[in-house]
């Protein structure tokens, strides 16, 4: 088929990106995303093509697919005169391929639009996102058209191959054979599906979650209607969350369709390509005490032509101080850091006591990377039908205890809710609990309890009396964990070690920039008080140029904190990772009734690698001497 001289119009949309309709769950890093995306779906087509006269259909139909998310301004002007909603792009970009192709056959005109109003929905089906019968104008190119059941088959598999693998051939790999079953049951006409079915496709939540009648009652709302972007706004809240969001969607029972994309592009904006905490928070709370306005911000709903819109607007007011929190965030400077918890109060949002705010998903990130840690070989000590990971953050510590333990009972605990609900919506089983304040609840008894690189937060974080780095916290969290225990149970503990000896250690800062992050750190740093004078000054530090000469604890912290970087510094410079000699505690454990079955420092792995680039230890001193971890296994005697 040979296509009219108006298609090269569909490139000339594509390459007009003013104020273009992004996919909210892909980061777009160059100037042309649409194009780019729609050349390689042109290219997949191409490689896979068999040269059919069909196969002309879905050509154009890719060409065309997405030209609603581009446009210039005039373009998009004279669009709204016509109508045309951009939002619902499919829609939208067949209603603008009758009116810009140029294509004068009448066949090629009603085949290709309805081609490009149904694509993506069986991709969107296997989401969740889409009723089947949504598709079922596909069913038209055979009952219509005349095309072959086998032909119009194959012509769907190419279709839907060019339009996932595009995005992502891991995830077209994934699919594929969903997109065949999908397929299979649009030609049979087998259109039912389980709202239960459905509700676990959309949120990954509900896979590891019961699915109530309270679910049933609210999420029934959805039956019968496509969404759009309901997982990616809807990503890291909770069950009870999602279910007030769709109640506050009963009142529109006319709409086929419900469109997150305003919700969706407010939580994903401003924080880099991720998902905005600050705003994420707000939405949260008014979720949870089901508030749908205040002076900060309101729910917007609104209905137009079957579709229902749900959208957030934040006052001026709001804005502003979101946006400082933002820039907070990226300053890397503590004390607006400090006042970002202030903003948090003043609007009444959760915070949890270790809470990393926006830096959340990046350190969870790294502490999941423990191929080369030690982390993983505490799990060489590991006991018993029950086991227990504290501070479980991205719940590597969690899957390696089930692949080594497949009976055992694997419990997370952690006090982040955003951490509880990110294990669950991965599988994992896992509590809000913190051993500060008492043993697991309902006199749960554990075999095995690991603290991994936990209790430093709890020594640095925890206030009592008003006052933070208490080792009175540290040995309240183990007392708790050992009223936990069964029998012979074990406490298993990597953390940070003091090295305790009356030294110094000199180094040099070999980054440009090294230096003032040092000075940044002695002024912030609130640990280590004893190297302090009565006036709060340290009174055993010397800084020469681009020398430093301290005790060596203090040193060691500075490094621990320095190896972060800047993103991380507001947090980590709250915390001292050392608080206990390795004698310290053999001594504690031994205290409260434990036998110490193994005890060793170690210097983890990577340690002198990642930081000899920037750091110069002086007078010989060796990294390997300069322990980082201590591994303590104690066992109830």
């Amino acid at each position: 088929m040979r296509l009219s001289n108006g298609s090269l119009r569909w490139m000339e949309l594509l390459m007009t990106q003013e104020n273009e309709l992004l996919n909210l769950e892909r980061e777009h890093t160059d100037r042309y995303p649409t194009l780019r995306y729609t050349l390689r779906a042109l290219e997949i087509f191409a490689a896979h093509a068999e040269g059919t006269d069909e196969e002309a259909y879905v050509e154009t139909a890719l060409k065309w697919m997405d030209v609603a998310k581009c446009g210039s301004a005039s373009d998009r002007a004279r669009w709204a005169m016509l109508s045309i909603n951009r939002e619902i792009h499919n829609e939208a970009s067949a209603v603008i391929y009758r009116e810009e192709s140029g294509e004068t056959d009448e066949k090629t005109l009603e085949i290709v639009t309805i081609l490009v109003r149904t694509h993506g929905m069986l991709g969107q089906f296997v989401r969740g996102e889409s009723p089947l019968i949504f598709s079922r104008d596909l069913l038209l190119l055979s009952d219509q058209y005349g095309m072959e059941e086998e032909a119009l088959r194959k012509l769907l598999k190419l279709f839907n191959r060019a339009i996932i693998e595009a995005v992502s051939p891991d995830i077209w790999e994934k699919v594929a054979g969903e997109i065949d079953t999908a397929i299979e049951r649009l030609l049979a006409e087998e259109y039912g599906e389980e709202l239960q079915e459905r509700c676990e496709k959309i949120f990954p939540i509900y896979r590891n979650v019961p699915f109530t009648e309270e679910d049933r009652e609210a999420l029934s709302v959805i039956e019968g209607k496509s969404l759009w972007y309901p997982e990616v706004s809807f990503e890291g809240f909770t069950v009870a969350e999602i279910r007030a969001a769709f109640g506050l969607c009963k009142g529109f029972s006319k709409a086929s369709q419900i469109s997150f994309y305003g919700l969706a592009k407010e939580l994903n904006s401003g924080v880099s390509a991720s998902k905005n905490i600050y705003k994420h928070r707000i939405v949260e709370h008014m979720l949870r005490n089901h508030i749908t306005e205040n002076e900060h911000a309101r729910f917007v709903l609104s209905e137009t032509n079957g579709i229902l819109y749900f959208g957030i607007e934040f006052s001026e007011v709001c804005r502003a101080l979101i946006d400082f929190c933002v820039k907070s965030e990226q300053s890397g400077i503590a004390t607006y850091e400090q006042n970002v918890l202030r903003v948090f109060d003043l609007f009444g949002l959760r915070r949890d006591e270790f809470d990393r705010l926006a830096n959340e998903a990046a350190y969870l990130d790294t502490m999941n990377n423990a191929e080369e840690s030690t982390k993983l070989s505490l799990l060489d000590y590991a006991t018993g039908n029950v086991l227990v990971d504290v501070g479980s953050g991205g719940g590597v510590m969690l899957k390696a205890l089930r692949k080594q333990f497949p009976q055992a009972t694997v419990i997370g605990t952690d006090i982040s809710e955003s951490v509880i609900q990110h294990l669950i919506s991965i599988g994992e089983d896992a509590i809000v609990h913190n051993f500060v304040e008492g043993p697991l609840p309902d006199g749960k008894k554990a075999d095995t309890i690991i603290f991994s690189s936990i209790l430093h937060e709890i020594y640095s974080y925890t206030e009592r009396d008003g006052k933070h780095f208490q080792l009175d916290s540290v040995k309240l969290a183990l007392k708790n964990a050992l009223a936990s225990l069964s029998d012979r149970g074990r406490i298993l503990i990597r953390d940070g070690v003091l090295v305790g000896e009356n030294r110094n250690l000199r180094i040099r800062m070999k980054d440009e920039g090294g230096v003032a992050f040092l000075q940044n750190y002695l002024r912030d740093f609130k640990g280590l008080s004893e190297y302090r004078d009565a006036s709060g000054e340290w009174n055993c530090v010397d800084l020469d140029g681009d020398i430093f000469e301290a005790p060596i604890d203090l040193v060691r912290e500075f490094m621990f904190t320095y190896t972060w970087g800047p993103a991380s510094y507001p947090q980590e410079v709250q915390e001292q990772f050392g608080y206990f000699s390795k004698a310290d505690y053999e001594a504690f454990l031994q205290e409260i009734g434990m036998k110490v079955i193994t005890s060793r420092e170690v210097v983890e792995p990577g340690y002198e690698e990642h930081l000899a680039a920037s750091i110069e230890l002086l007078d010989g001193a060796d990294w390997k001497e300069i322990p980082t971890n201590v591994i303590i296994i104690a066992e109830k005697a």
